[in-house]
């Protein structure tokens, strides 16, 4: 929540909690639907999702930047 909560300061955050059962269509719709300027990720599992995602959808241009956030690591790459 740090990381949001320091965000938030700045810019209009939207957060979408992935789980076990989340499918790749619900996080691509949740993206689709936020319509964000930029995306952060945050964790493997999530990105994998969004792997799969683009993978079904090949049209699909995910907004940019798009970034991975690794807390362990506290950096982000670009994937």
């Amino acid at each position: 929540k740090s990381l949001v909560s320091e965000v938030r300061k700045s810019f209009d955050v939207h957060t979408f909690i992935v789980g076990p059962k989340t499918t790749p269509d619900e996080l691509g719709n949740a993206i689709a639907r936020a319509k964000p300027a930029c995306v952060v990720l945050m964790n493997n599992a999530t990105m994998a999702l969004v792997g799969k995602y683009e993978l079904a959808h090949p049209g699909w241009v995910p907004p940019r930047p798009f970034f991975s956030w690794h807390p362990s690591s506290r950096t982000f790459r670009e994937p």
